[in-house]
């Protein structure tokens, strides 16, 4: 069974450990909304290496240089994704 773990806010290194122990090999991590400052993070950035982008939230908040990270580009592209997957768990920490 697959997942798509997706993340819209900024979270801890702890948080991201967490989440990336609980992770399968089979699963993804997709970063929206504010998630996307993730990849800014020099500390987290280099621990999303498997992770996806939204785009068009990435492009809203003013990163655009992610070469290493794949992008999703739009909402059409995040809809197809999450139909690649078994299941989807959005990540809510507090």
């Amino acid at each position: 069974m697959s997942c798509l773990h997706i993340v819209n806010r900024p979270i801890s290194e702890e948080q991201l450990e967490t989440l990336v122990a609980s992770m399968s090999s089979n699963d993804s991590l997709l970063l929206i909304e504010d998630g996307c400052y993730l990849i800014k993070n020099n500390v987290l950035a280099p621990k999303l290496k498997a992770a996806k982008v939204l785009k068009i939230d990435a492009t809203v908040r003013g990163i655009s240089d992610t070469s290493s990270i794949d992008w999703v580009p739009d909402y059409d592209a995040f809809v197809a994704l999450t139909a690649e997957f078994t299941k989807t768990l959005t990540w809510t920490f507090h």
